[in-house]
């Protein structure tokens, strides 16, 4: 089958990117299932996205289209190159290592600023975090693993209550999260992953910044390499 060309599996297998006109603002709901497709691995980093391809799978008008489009290029998610049009963005190992060194320096910010506000409601919801991702690394699910990094990062980010450090870690997180499907599944390397959550989420949970803090950096330089390994042709490696 050509690039692009259309069959009836393969509208099938969009089908769940359909919006609902009646469900709220077009827009948002093109740029919303977009996204799930994007960290989902359906839309892989250099795919090439036509406009009417995207209008066909998600039932949405092709200007409500371009405006969703407009907006992931906005978050650095996709590019859109004149007589080629909208394509996933594609993060090499450079692009990583240069959002890691700068996530490591921010995220301790973030631990610095939580921290000391933390309190009993606050801790619940972290562990109930830790427990889901610890969950999804043992059922081997992506989208429970996200979810429940995204719900740490919610909580600890209403702690810190610092929204220009919010803005630009999500959109550093969010651009790392088009790798996440395409780096193959280990168990080792994914439970480790797991204990590192749960150490942060103990040292937050005694108020310990300076360790929290350790314990985030030690998270990312780990992240890190493993990355860096996966890029390098280690398809064992695991965010």
């Amino acid at each position: 089958m050509f690039p692009n060309q259309e069959t009836d599996s393969t509208r099938f297998m969009y089908s769940d990117l359909r919006i609902d006109p009646d469900s709220g603002p077009v827009r948002d709901q093109v740029v919303s299932v977009l996204k799930r497709a994007l960290f989902s691995g359906r839309f892989v980093p250099g795919q090439r996205l036509t406009e009417r391809s995207l209008c066909e799978w998600t039932g949405a008008s092709r200007p409500a289209v371009r405006e969703g489009l407009r907006q992931l290029e906005a978050e650095g998610l996709i590019e859109i190159t004149p007589n080629r049009g909208p394509s996933v963005v594609k993060l090499g190992p450079k692009e990583c290592s240069e959002i890691f060194t700068v996530r490591a320096e921010l995220e301790s910010l973030l631990c610095r600023l939580a921290v000391p506000r933390v309190q009993p409601h606050h801790i619940v919801r972290l562990r109930q975090a830790a427990s889901a991702y610890r969950n999804g690394v043992e059922l081997e699910r992506l989208q429970m693993i996200v979810s429940a990094k995204e719900a740490m990062y919610d909580v600890l980010f209403e702690l810190a209550d610092n929204r220009e450090l919010r803005a630009t870690l999500q959109g550093m997180i969010k651009r790392l999260g088009l790798i996440w499907s395409q780096i193959m599944f280990d168990r080792h390397q994914s439970a480790i992953s797991a204990d590192e959550i749960e150490r942060i989420t103990n040292c937050i949970s005694i108020g310990d910044t300076d360790t929290a803090e350790q314990a985030m950096r030690a998270h990312l330089t780990a992240a890190a390499e493993r990355v860096a390994a996966w890029h390098a042709g280690d398809k064992r490696a695991r965010i």
